[in-house]
């Protein structure tokens, strides 16, 4: 089986790329590598907008679409426990 970390790279706390590749989800971060997942089949020629690429999460995060892939988002998870509660008590 291949490896799932490039050569020198660990899963270990005291790693100082693990840190890193934690750091890479902050927010800012996080925005730069999902424009280039979106942009990367246009840039590739399979698709002419991001939209239009079946399982891209562009129409879940530009739209609030859910597709044919299933995304956790902030706005699913709020909307998951808006749900969740709806039906208690006290609760609208």
């Amino acid at each position: 089986m291949p490896a799932l970390w490039p050569p020198g790279w660990t899963t270990g706390a005291r790693s100082g790329r693990s840190a890193t590749m934690i750091a890479t989800f902050a927010t800012e971060e996080f925005g730069k590598k999902l424009r280039h997942v979106h942009r990367n089949p246009v840039k590739r020629g399979l698709v002419s907008d991001p939209a239009d690429r079946p399982w891209s999460s562009f129409r879940h995060y530009a739209l609030r679409e859910l597709g044919v892939v299933k995304i956790e988002s902030e706005w699913t998870a709020r909307d998951r426990k808006a749900k969740a509660l709806a039906g208690r008590p006290g609760y609208s």
